[in-house]
C-alpha cells in the first residue's frame, strides 16, 4: 500500500485488527486529509471519527480507480461476496467507467443458505463458527473466485447492527483471495450501521490494493 501513498493522501486504516498475537491493534482513524495519528505506544487508538464518512468516501473512490485502472493494465477479474455490506463493494468499483472489464458478476449472500448454495461455504463451517467468523469469509473468498472464475475475491461478513442478542456490532471479517491466496482480518469497527457498513466496505478494497500492489506483474 505504501506505493500508492502519494496517490491516496490521508489513506489509513480505519480498523482495529488483530496482530500475530492475537491481541487488538490500532490502525490509525481518519482526521482529515491533513490528520495526525496520535501515537501514544503500542496498540493506541485515534478515538476521533469522521462524522461524515468523507474521507472514507475519497478512500473508497481512489482505490476503486486504482484497481479498475490495474487489473484493466493485468488483463485479471475480480468480484465479490457480500453479507453485511449488501453490494456496496461491488457498487463501489462499478461506479467507475470500463469496470465492467474487470468485474463481470459479483455476489450478496446475506443469509446462510445463499453463502452455501451460491460460493459454496460449507454448511459444517457456518453450523460451527457461524455466518461471522474468520473460517467463513475465508471460504466466502475462496468460493466467490472459484464461481466466479476470477483472479480476485473479496469477501464481507459481520454484524453492522443494531444489536440482536449477544452480537458485537462493528466485528466484520473481511477476506481477500487473490490468485488461489487467502488472507482475512477480523475488524471491530465504530459508528453506527451505516458507519459500519462503509468501514468495511472501504478495507475490503484496502486489501484488494494491498494483493496487487504487492504482485509485481
Amino acid at each position: 500500500m505504501r506505493a500508492l501513498r502519494g496517490k491516496m493522501p490521508g489513506m489509513r486504516s480505519h480498523a482495529l485488527q488483530n496482530d500475530a498475537s492475537g491481541q487488538r491493534v490500532g490502525s490509525g482513524r481518519f482526521r482529515g486529509l491533513s490528520g495526525r495519528r496520535k501515537a501514544a505506544g503500542s496498540g493506541s487508538q485515534e478515538k476521533k471519527e469522521d462524522p461524515s464518512g468523507e474521507c472514507l468516501a475519497r478512500e473508497i473512490a481512489a482505490c476503486c480507480e486504482y484497481l479498475v485502472k490495474t487489473l484493466t493494465a493485468r488483463g485479471l477479474t475480480m468480484t465479490a461476496v457480500e453479507s453485511c455490506t449488501g453490494g456496496m463493494v461491488a457498487a463501489a468499483v462499478t461506479s467507475v467507467p470500463g469496470s465492467s472489464v474487470i468485474l463481470r458478476q459479483s455476489y450478496v449472500t446475506y443469509c446462510d443458505d445463499a453463502k452455501h448454495s451460491m460460493v459454496g461455504v460449507r454448511r459444517r463451517t457456518l453450523r460451527r463458527y457461524t455466518a461471522v467468523s474468520r473460517q467463513t469469509a475465508g471460504e466466502m473468498a475462496a468460493g466467490g473466485a472459484e464461481r466466479a472464475a476470477a483472479d480476485l475475491c473479496l469477501s464481507v461478513t459481520g454484524y453492522a447492527g443494531p444489536a440482536s442478542g449477544d452480537e458485537e456490532v462493528g466485528l466484520v471479517y473481511v477476506g481477500c483471495c487473490y490468485r488461489g491466496k487467502i488472507h482475512v482480518k477480523e475488524c471491530h469497527f465504530e459508528g453506527d450501521r451505516a458507519a459500519v457498513r462503509q468501514s468495511a466496505c472501504a478495507q475490503a478494497l484496502r486489501m484488494a490494493v494491498k494483493a496487487i500492489s504487492q504482485d509485481s506483474p
